[in-house]
């Protein structure tokens, strides 16, 4: 590797440092677990899956689209079992990998795939705004021990600060001024500048707000709580209280295995989602090698169970991230991860700095991105074909979980497809007393209900022509419902003609063939 490409690497792997800290704090306050355990996953994403993807730019770490799942699984297990979850979830991957479930990617319907997006981010946005506007939460909103928690000891400390009891909770207005800060700048932030890792300049400037208030206004300072409470490092010997540590007695609970066999298939869907994207934005890469991914994968979130992280998937944004700033080779995903292991070594008082609604606020605009109205109206819009498993995933999604919302719409989308080829494979022409009826492909027990609709609706003494040309097979079912109606119409009157009846299926009684 020459010095042009060292150079190139390194400035890369810096601006996926840049853009992959903020987030990986963010996501693990919008879970509820310690900040330690977001940065881990960033650590082990970078290095581990970093080493054994073929992937050249793609960057893995914890990611908006598995919130929800953690979520759920803190409320049923907490976040030890959730650990023991992860480890399990990174062998299945593994047999993933083995099994080429990458192939089952193509048979996914896109509406499905944006319903599950949608869903996500309208999660995001629903748990973050409360953190964004200075509250502890909103009623009806899922929490965990952890935010609540926090919110207990929001409204102890807001006693000496400027504060407003509402019906939904303290409200404390420099959270707000924090957050608030941090989405101006990422929205205006000049186009011409965007080279520039905004968010991590976004959660410098709300960070120096937050040391600015106190000094000039007092009774707008933030509490301590509103901060990013990561713990010093401890030395080596206390290790294991410094990180979360699995509780293996969940393993023979059925919930568990549950949960990490979804954690599973949406960790790998989210990958291989990230390598698609990271080919089109990028034709000339090689393509990745998807079993080799998974199995890397299963690695990282494997380690990631046994070391206290949270779960891993490549991340579209740090890879698309990783391409803007010109990354060619694996180099700048192992270097950004190297970065952040730093972090924890130096820059640990400074990240205690970072205002949690500085956080909220990324989260928040990612979340935006994904379920935002102008996407929602235009799947609303669509054919009912594609807004229905849209909608289905989303609400599912939302209500049960991921994985339940993902099923749900394909089992739609699969209605959708079996409907149309009912329909398709017998088509009625009328033209006055004469009735076409046209076979088409595979006529079968299926077909049966829409066999008789037609065929009923031919009037006495009608001429009824039934064209199987294109017709490949029909079953006994629906030849012995053909049969049945074809009598009927003889007694009624009908003149019953079969053309192009193929010579490997059973004629029909009752029709004189031609």
């Amino acid at each position: 590797m020459q010095l042009n490409d060292i150079t190139r690497e390194v400035g890369a792997a810096l601006v996926v440092y840049l853009v992959a800290l903020p987030l990986c704090l963010g996501i693990a306050s919008a879970c509820g677990v310690p900040p330690q355990a977001g940065i881990m996953a960033g650590i082990l994403g970078g290095i581990v899956i970093g080493l054994g993807s073929g992937s050249q730019v793609s960057v893995s770490g914890p990611a908006a689209g598995l919130i929800l799942i953690v979520v759920n699984a803190i409320g049923q297990i907490g976040f030890p079992g959730l650990l023991v979850a992860t480890s399990l979830a990174g062998v299945m991957q593994w047999l993933l990998g083995l099994t080429g479930f990458h192939r089952l990617m193509g048979f996914i319907p896109a509406a499905v795939i944006k319903g599950m997006l949608a869903a996500i981010g309208a999660t995001l946005v629903l748990r973050q705004l409360p953190v964004l506007l200075g509250m502890g939460r909103l009623p009806g909103l899922h929490d965990t021990d952890a935010l609540i928690a926090r919110h207990t000891a929001v409204q102890q400390e807001a006693l000496g600060l400027w504060h407003l009891d509402t019906g939904f909770g303290v409200w404390l207005p420099a959270p707000l001024l924090a957050g608030l800060l941090t989405l101006c700048l990422l929205i205006a932030w000049p186009a011409r500048l965007r080279r520039l890792p905004v968010p991590i300049l976004a959660v410098i400037a709300s960070a120096m707000l937050a040391w600015a208030l106190p000094r000039f206004f007092p009774s707008l300072s933030l509490p301590a709580s509103a901060f990013v409470n990561l713990p010093p490092l401890p030395g080596w010997s206390e290790w294991a209280q410094w990180l979360p540590t699995p509780d293996w007695s969940w393993l023979t609970h059925p919930v568990l295995w549950q949960i990490a066999l979804e954690l599973a298939l949406i960790a790998s869907l989210e990958t291989l989602l990230s390598l698609e994207a990271m080919q089109q934005l990028r034709p000339s890469l090689p393509p990745a090698p998807l079993k080799r991914e998974l199995l890397a994968q299963g690695t990282g979130n494997l380690l990631a169970g046994l070391l206290g992280s949270l779960p891993l998937t490549a991340v579209i944004v740090r890879s698309s991230a990783n391409i803007q700033a010109g990354a060619r080779t694996r180099w700048s995903t192992i270097l950004h991860g190297l970065l952040l292991l730093l972090s924890v070594a130096w820059l640990i008082p400074l990240i205690r700095l970072v205002p949690l609604a500085s956080l909220a606020a990324i989260l928040l605009l990612t979340g935006w991105k994904l379920a935002n109205p102008v996407l929602l109206r235009s799947m609303l819009h669509r054919p009912r074909q594609e807004s229905l498993p849209f909608v289905v995933t989303l609400l599912g999604a939302m209500m049960l979980d991921l994985l339940s919302g993902i099923v749900l719409g394909v089992l739609t989308s699969i209605g959708f497809m079996l409907w149309r080829q009912l329909k398709n494979n017998l088509h009625m022409t009328i033209a006055g007393d004469d009735y076409l009826l046209v076979l088409n492909q595979d006529v079968s027990f299926m077909n049966r209900p829409l066999l008789k609709q037609r065929l009923a609706c031919v009037p006495d003494r009608a001429a009824l022509v039934i064209d199987a040309e294109h017709m490949d097979t029909i079953d006994l079912d629906a030849l012995d419902v053909l049969e049945n109606e074809l009598r009927n119409l003889r007694a009624r009157g009908v003149s019953i003609e079969l053309r192009h009846w193929p010579v490997h299926c059973r004629q029909p009684e009752g029709g004189d063939p031609v």
